[in-house]
């Protein structure tokens, strides 16, 4: 998605066209944070991977052409 930004994502049954962005880094902490307590394996995976930061991307609903 850094590289090229523009994705499809489904979900519900539903198909939009994006646009990607990585995470500023309020955002990024912000979401991460959230993330950990949905689900803690990510705390796990961060854990060991401490020589690299984990890329947030947040994504925008494409305009219809």
């Amino acid at each position: 998605m850094r590289a090229n930004p523009t994705v499809e994502v489904t979900y519900r049954n539903k198909t939009i066209k994006a646009i990607a962005r990585e995470a500023d880094d309020k955002e990024r902490q912000a979401i991460w944070d959230r993330a950990k307590t949905i689900y803690v394996g990510y705390q796990a995976y961060a854990d060991r991977i401490k020589n690299r930061q984990i890329h947030v991307m947040i994504l925008s609903e494409a305009e219809p052409r």
